[in-house]
C-alpha cells in the first residue's frame, strides 16, 4: 500500500509533457517587426542624408563666398540651400518608401496588412515615409473607367 514512497518516479510521457506551440505571428505583429528593423535602417540614412546636406551648404558657402562677382543676393543665397536640402530630403523619402516596400515584398506581406495602426504608428510612419514638400491637396475624384479597365476607375498617380 505504502510502497511506492520510497520509489523513483518514471517521468511523464514526452507527449503529455509537450507545451503547445505558440500561435504563429500575426500579419500585423510581423509588420511591426519589420518596422522596428526599418527604423533603424532609416536612422543610418537619415544620417547619410544629413551629412550630405552639411556638405552641400558647405560647397554652395565657398561657392558664394569665393565669387566676387556674384550678384547673388543672400536671400537668393539661403533660398539655394532651401531647395539642395529639399532634393536630399526628397531623395530620402523615395529611398525609405523603395526600401520599405521591398522589404514588405520580402516578406510577403502589403501596406494593408498593417489595419490596427494606432495612431503613434501612424504618425511614426509619416514622419519616415511622408515628404513635407510633397503637394498635399486632396486628389481629385476618380476618373471614369474606360470599357475593360482593370483599374475600377481610378488614376494611379
Amino acid at each position: 500500500m505504502f510502497s511506492s514512497w520510497g520509489a523513483a518516479k518514471a517521468p511523464p510521457s514526452t507527449s503529455a509533457a509537450r507545451i503547445p506551440a505558440p500561435p504563429p505571428p500575426t500579419r500585423q505583429s510581423r509588420i511591426r517587426e519589420l518596422w522596428a528593423g526599418f527604423e533603424q535602417w532609416h536612422a543610418q540614412a537619415k544620417g547619410a542624408a544629413d551629412a550630405k546636406r552639411v556638405e552641400a551648404y558647405k560647397t554652395l558657402d565657398k561657392s558664394h563666398k569665393s565669387n566676387k562677382k556674384n550678384k547673388a543676393s543672400k536671400a537668393e543665397h539661403e533660398k539655394a540651400k532651401e531647395q539642395k536640402a529639399r532634393e536630399i530630403e526628397t531623395e530620402l523619402v523615395h529611398s525609405a518608401r523603395d526600401e520599405w516596400m521591398r522589404r514588405l515584398s520580402e516578406n510577403n506581406l502589403r501596406a494593408e496588412d498593417w489595419d490596427d495602426m494606432s495612431v503613434a504608428e501612424t504618425r511614426a510612419v509619416e514622419k519616415l515615409l511622408g515628404d513635407r514638400y510633397e503637394d498635399t491637396t486632396p486628389l481629385a475624384a476618380p476618373a471614369p473607367a474606360a470599357a475593360g479597365s482593370p483599374r475600377g476607375g481610378f488614376v494611379l498617380v
